[in-house]
């Protein structure tokens, strides 16, 4: 009984410690693909919005870049959404107003506006919602969570059988 016990005991250890180091590994490079994927969304649409103003309004229409910004923010991930002139001087702001209270972090991108010279005229600043990335991994948090149990109750029984097996009396 006491080799069946710690046969138990260091095949649930071995699976614990491995279960934990895949985990891991798995969620931090989940996470990071999650945020490269945000980021890589933030600055294409950085860049769309900035092209729009340099190739058609510029900064001199304060109402219809209100209503851009407003626009920016009725995205699902966007939650705020701000443009600056070159001196830095707040030009357009909109704020999602029905964001859940949750405490997930922004994900800020700032992209530069130019004009078509070339030269900086202002700048634009989109704060993504990190919400699905936190959802996704608090799902993933939970799959491994299972998975774990269930390898650790098939390491028990298969400690169990073979402790069995190992401790029979050799028959004649």
């Amino acid at each position: 009984f006491r080799l069946t016990f710690k046969l138990i005991v260091v095949i649930v250890f071995l699976l614990l410690m491995g279960s934990a180091v895949f985990g891991w590994f798995s969620m931090t490079r989940e996470r990071a693909s999650l945020q490269s994927q945000l980021e890589d969304r933030g600055k294409w649409m950085a860049l769309a919005f900035g092209h729009l103003i340099e190739q058609t309004i510029g900064l001199s229409d304060r109402s219809s870049l209100q209503q851009m910004t407003e626009r920016m923010v009725g995205d699902e991930e966007v939650v705020e959404c701000s443009l600056f002139d070159g001196n830095g001087e707040r030009v357009a702001l909109a704020v999602k107003t029905n964001v859940p209270t949750d405490p997930h972090p922004i994900y800020y991108v700032t992209q530069p506006i130019q004009s078509k010279k070339g030269h900086k005229i202002g700048t634009l600043h989109i704060g993504l919602s990190l919400q699905k990335v936190s959802r996704r991994m608090d799902e993933m948090r939970k799959d491994f969570l299972l998975l774990g149990f269930g390898v650790i109750g098939v390491g028990i029984l298969h400690a169990l059988i073979s402790s069995r097996i190992l401790l029979r009396p050799i028959g004649k």
